[in-house]
Formats: structure tokens, C-alpha cells, sequence
């Protein structure tokens, strides 16, 4: 299993900060599967993976690669907090790319608009010019970036804490998707900014019905309810609050939504070593009585 790089422990309004700028910096990514590849029910067609050799998170594969002749994809970099619009496959390579940092959130979608225009995606998938905008999300969160016109500049040193999240929470995910039959591949949300699998215990009668049986598992890096990270776990149909086992780490959230939740101040409250066992057995526990709860009902 990968390695787990120890969280350094600031979960206040700076790293919040940082949390914010990236979750606006994906949204490029976000408006071009929303452009250019056909809707897909589950909205994976907006969704982001997180690649760990690469540092990044990818989106969806894009047509049939323009006129570069290639399958292309949009990507972000950590790193340097760049967007870049890259081929895809185990050789895939750069075909642009560009620093945020000094950037408006309005000139983020005009460079990737641009980026896409040059290899071949100048039209969207109605026959109309490609122009990139904010997808309509019911409670996406306020920034400066769209209320006041302000310019990326996140300080690279939180960026780089925030990925230690998603890096860290990876393999945790995977080891869970390799166990259960019915886990989803591993998503990166653009909405919610989180990354989860989703455990399908029993499918719906029809698509997007809400008759089925799942358990969700995975990491928020803060919300509007929460600004600090932490890892989730929901059952569905939620089951009943007075039946809730104990659980070794996290508690269950009852407050809008019934699951379990496990704060990254608990988790940092360990030394760097420990981190890893106690998200891990956390995840595990947590799957485990979801399941038995959904199971009983």
C-alpha cells in the first residue's frame, strides 16, 4: 500500500482557504466533460479522478481527440497549481499548460477554452462555439474568485496539505473497492470537492431511484458544515438513529444525514505513523456496520 505522508495539522481557516481555490481551479475540468462528452446519468461525465504518480486530478476523456489525433483529457497539477490539457494513456504528455497562480476565475475556463480550441475541441455538443462556464450547482460555496473578481494565489504549502488528504485517503479507498463487488471506481466530485466510492448493495428498479441498498465511503476536505477534513461513511436507506453501533473511531452523525464521520482533528491527535491505522480501521469499521445496518432492515 502506498506510503502515508503524516498530516501536519492545520485545519483552520488557511488551509480552508486553500481548500476553496482548489475546489474553484477544477471547475474548468468540471465545464468541459459538461461541454463535450454526452451526459451520463451518474454525472461522471464531469467527475475527476486522483492520479497519484501524476500529482493531479484528471477529468473524463474528451471526443475523439480533435484534431491532435488522440484520446485528450483535462488535468490539475498540484504542484504548481496548474491546469493542462494532456493525451491520454500510459504515455500520455502535456499538450498545455498553465500556472493559475495571478489568474481570474473567469480567465481559468478562457485558458482551458483556448487550450481545447487548439487541439481541435472548438465546438461543444450541440455544433455551438466552446465557451466554458461554472456549472449550476445547487450550494456551491462563495469565494472571491466569482464574487469579486479576485485571483488565484494560494499559498502552495496548504495545497500541497490538502493533497496529503486525498493521497492519503487513495489507497484506503481502494483497498474498500477491492473487497466489496459492488464499489464504483473512485471519484473525484467537482460539486462537493470529495472522493468516494460507492458500495451497491442493491441496485434500484430504475435508474436513480432511491429503492436501492449503498453504502458511500470517503473524504470531504471540508464543507460549509465542516471546515476542517474528514472521512464519511453513509448507509442507505439511512437506518434507524437508535439503532447505531459504537464505533472505535468517529462518531454518527444524525444532523441532516445519518453516517459516520470521523474528523481530521481526531486524526491528527496521533502521532504520523498511527494516522494511517486509525482512518483505515475507521473505514473498515464503518463499512462493515453499514452494511450490517442496511442489511437489517
Amino acid at each position: 500500500m502506498q506510503k502515508w505522508n503524516a498530516l501536519t495539522g492545520d485545519t483552520g481557516a488557511n488551509l480552508k482557504e486553500a481548500r476553496l481555490q482548489l475546489h474553484h481551479a477544477v471547475q474548468p475540468l468540471a465545464a468541459a466533460g459538461a461541454a463535450l462528452i454526452p451526459a451520463r446519468p451518474d454525472y461522471t461525465h464531469t467527475s475527476l479522478e486522483y492520479d497519484a504518480a501524476a500529482g493531479a486530478f484528471v477529468g473524463a476523456i474528451y471526443g475523439d481527440g480533435g484534431t491532435s489525433g488522440r484520446a485528450v483529457r483535462g488535468a490539475f497539477y498540484f504542484e504548481d497549481f496548474s491546469l493542462a490539457l494532456i493525451t491520454d494513456g500510459v504515455d500520455g504528455a502535456d499538450l498545455d499548460r498553465a500556472t493559475l497562480i495571478g489568474k481570474t476565475f473567469e480567465e481559468s475556463f478562457a485558458w482551458f477554452a483556448a487550450a481545447l480550441k487548439k487541439a481541435g475541441f472548438d465546438q461543444d455538443l450541440q455544433g455551438r462555439a466552446l465557451a466554458l462556464s461554472l456549472p449550476e450547482y445547487p450550494d456551491y460555496p462563495e469565494h472571491g474568485l466569482v464574487t469579486a473578481n479576485a485571483k488565484f494565489d494560494a499559498d502552495l504549502k496548504l495545497v500541497a496539505e490538502v493533497q496529503r488528504y486525498f493521497s492519503n485517503t487513495m489507497p484506503l479507498l481502494q483497498s474498500l473497492v477491492d473487497q466489496h463487488k459492488g464499489a464504483s471506481p473512485i471519484t473525484v466530485w467537482p460539486h462537493h470537492f470529495d472522493m468516494a466510492t460507492l458500495i451497491t448493495l442493491k441496485e434500484p428498479t430504475e435508474a436513480g431511484g432511491e429503492d436501492g441498498h449503498s453504502v458511500g465511503a470517503g473524504l470531504s476536505p471540508g464543507d460549509m458544515g465542516n471546515d476542517a477534513p474528514y472521512w464519511y461513511v453513509t448507509p442507505w436507506p439511512y437506518p434507524d438513529k437508535d439503532k447505531l453501533p459504537a464505533l472505535p473511531a468517529g462518531r454518527w452523525n444524525t444532523d441532516g444525514w445519518v453516517g459516520a464521520q470521523l474528523d481530521a482533528r481526531e486524526v491528527l491527535a496521533v502521532a504520523g505513523g498511527a494516522q494511517a491505522e486509525v482512518v483505515g480501521s475507521y473505514l473498515q469499521n464503518a463499512v462493515q456496520a453499514s452494511v450490517d445496518l442496511i442489511s437489517s432492515k
